[in-house]
């Protein structure tokens, strides 16, 4: 199996983050050098906590339109105003903002900031990836990005199985060492009831609904939906994706959702039949490329081939139900599912 690993963030978090100019030297180191420019300082802490100081060379006549994004800019008295604050160690230059309202900028480090790594792993299908990163980092890739502190050696995967290094936004390069499980464990797989994905770091919903209507009504909807989302009988509320048609192994089901922008997420629907005559799903869908947030794409990948909401377009049953969502990147909003 391919494996794919990188710590990028999504695309709404794009503009949240500082672009690092990882080659780039220094660029407002001592006495600003562009004649009419003066120098600035400001401390905060950055998204993963840690607190660092920035000085950047600014035309003081834009001072009011920075401050109102940057509350602590502040005008220096000394051309090294980072040091005399005890922030002596570089850390990185750094461009906040875009086009027009941007700034570049030196961030400095306390001396005495802690410069521990940690080891991090994540099993994806049938392999374990394990990377040691810098410790700031690690709270928000476990948090974000499903990581967990320790190695994959300590789950049981201890037969390596290569390396692979991917250039990451804001972190820079990481080396990703891979292993698999011995021979001897191979029959214990990763969750049967998701599909599965080739990018280490993905986001991906786990629906459990439970129908009052019977499991044949229920794939005959989905199934027409499905099906008609190519065929033009059916228009999925999700801006206007397509899915394929179902693979069914008996009650499990397995398709692909194709959005408009030519993402590809994978679908598996488990379909049991319940007690009282009704029909239980248990229900995944995983993207398959590296994604932290997903802005409700794969809750909506599931919930549009059954839901009965205004916003919905039903072919032949309107269907009665209960969800149990879980969601990786914490999005699962049905008005995001109605747009197109």
């Amino acid at each position: 199996m391919k494996f794919v690993v990188s710590l990028v963030l999504c695309a709404a978090f794009a503009n949240a983050l500082p672009t690092l100019n990882a080659t780039t030297p220094p660029c407002c180191q001592g006495k600003c050098q562009t004649a009419g420019e003066e120098k600035y300082w400001s401390i905060a802490s950055g998204i993963f906590g840690t607190k660092h100081c920035g000085e950047c060379c600014m035309d003081p006549s834009k001072y009011n339109l920075y401050h109102f994004f940057e509350k602590n800019l502040t005008k220096s008295d000394s051309d090294e105003p980072c040091k005399g604050f005890g922030y002596t160690k570089y850390d990185s230059t750094v461009t906040h903002g875009f086009g027009p309202i941007s700034m570049t900028l030196d961030l400095y480090d306390l001396a005495s900031t802690n410069e521990a790594d940690a080891t991090l792993y994540k099993v994806s299908g049938d392999e374990c990836g394990q990377s040691t990163l810098d410790a700031k980092y690690a709270s928000y890739a476990e948090k974000f990005a499903g990581l967990k502190e320790g190695t994959c050696a300590s789950v049981g995967y201890t037969v390596a199985d290569g390396t692979q290094t991917m250039k990451v936004p804001v972190i820079g390069d990481i080396t990703i060492s891979k292993f698999k499980k011995a021979a001897t464990d191979t029959l214990v797989l990763a969750d049967s009831s998701c599909p599965g994905s080739a990018a280490w770091i993905h986001a991906k919903t786990t629906i459990k609904a439970a129908f009052a209507n019977s499991c044949a009504e229920v794939q005959a909807e989905v199934k027409a939906r499905a099906e008609g989302s190519t065929s033009g009988k059916w228009t999925d509320p999700h801006n206007g994706g397509s899915y394929t048609e179902p693979a069914a192994a008996g009650d499990v089901w397995s398709l692909e959702h194709k959005a408009a922008k030519g993402y590809i997420d994978k679908v598996k629907l488990t379909f049991s039949d319940a007690a009282n005559g009704g029909c239980n799903l248990n229900a995944c869908s995983e993207s398959q490329v590296t994604s932290v947030l997903d802005m409700s794409t794969n809750f909506c990948n599931i919930h549009d081939l059954y839901c009965a909401d205004a916003g919905c377009h039903v072919l032949g049953s309107k269907l009665s139900y209960t969800e149990d969502v879980s969601a990786s990147s914490g999005q699962h909003s049905t008005a995001d599912c109605y747009k197109k």
